[in-house]
């Protein structure tokens, strides 16, 4: 940089230290007004108290599969990141929201009448504003919430951790149930089927086929017999007997095949439809609490300091600014630029 930069750098610097030098008391005001109005002005906030509940996320393992398949999962672990974000969603769920609201009367709280246009946006604003749910660093879930009642703010975190399970228990079941219902209709047609076979053999029972391949094998064995002891015309009759038999066998085996596969499937479907049951039973915890939410013994909102020291440098900003802009203008004007 050479020195006529350098010293012209310099001057300007000097410039704006004498220019602040000149307005020193006007700035000084501005920012003691800005000070003391910030101040009286955050005592007219009123104040808020927050609580907050900590959690972990449980696994989300079937019941049913515990009791009825063979399962290595431990029911009592902690859940992994995706079950923290499923809690997640239902700690930010409308539902969950609506009851909260409608249980401590929030419309009152926040002072929104519930038939003012737009009420439920305005109440989902305020209420995002006062209830935050996160998940930390740790893995952890909390509920902060913020109110200026103690108490109250107390009691709506530890309510919305509590109610997280009811509308999980309501979804689980509403699902299951559902389930249930298509896995009784399925046994039902199951278990008809079953019936159909059964009646099929029956008949060919009553035409005297009662086991095809038990009897094919002796017919087959006494003919061989017959035939080699020279006994034609008995070997004949078990030749009649065996083609007899053979004219329904095809059919036996069909209806064999279709009885067993039948039951095979009729005996998952009554497996899955009590795994089923027991999950919609299931009252398991969604979470699990490491700390309710205690009463704040000390306000979090507002930070009047903080208030004051961001009004007062905004203030300063502001007049410098302002002066800047008002000595430029002046300048230009002297100068018959403008």
């Amino acid at each position: 940089m050479s020195s006529e930069n350098t010293g012209s750098a310099s001057l300007e610097s000097s410039n704006i230290i004498v220019l602040l030098y000149r307005w020193r008391k006007t700035i000084i005001l501005v920012v003691l007004a800005a000070a003391i109005i910030s101040a009286g002005a955050s005592y007219l906030i009123q104040p808020k108290y927050k609580s907050t509940v900590t959690m972990f996320a449980s696994p989300s393992y079937s019941v049913g599969a515990q009791l009825y398949e063979s399962s290595d999962n431990d029911l009592a672990e902690l859940g992994d990141e995706e079950d923290s974000e499923k809690l997640l969603q239902l700690l930010n769920s409308d539902e969950l929201r609506t009851m909260i609201v409608d249980k401590y009367d929030l419309w009152t709280v926040y002072d929104i009448p519930k038939d003012a246009p737009g009420a439920k946006t305005y109440i989902a604003l305020e209420y995002a504003d006062n209830v935050e749910s996160k998940m930390t660093r740790f893995g952890s879930v909390t509920v902060s919430v913020l109110d200026t009642d103690p108490e109250r703010a107390k009691n709506i975190a530890n309510d919305i951790a509590i109610l997280a399970d009811t509308i999980n228990v309501q979804m689980r079941r509403a699902r299951s149930l559902k389930a249930v219902q298509i896995a009784e209709e399925s046994i039902a047609d199951m278990e008809q089927e079953v019936q159909t076979v059964n009646d099929s053999l029956q008949k060919l029972q009553q035409k005297g086929i009662y086991s095809y391949h038990n009897q094919i094998a002796a017919l087959t064995e006494m003919y061989g017999r017959a035939v080699a002891m020279g006994f034609p015309e008995r070997a004949a009759k078990l030749k009649a007997d065996m083609d007899y038999l053979s004219s329904y066998g095809a059919q036996y085996s069909d209806l064999e095949e279709r009885l067993v596969n039948t039951h095979t499937k009729l005996a998952h479907l009554k497996k899955r439809s009590d795994l089923i049951k027991a999950d919609s039973r299931s009252t398991l915890p969604v979470k699990y609490i490491v700390d309710f939410a205690q009463i704040a013994d000390k306000k979090a909102y507002p930070i009047r300091w903080l208030i004051v020291a961001m009004s007062t440098v905004s203030a300063f900003v502001f007049v410098v600014a302002f002066i800047l802009i008002w000595e430029t203008f002046a300048k230009f004007k002297r100068e018959g630029l403008i």
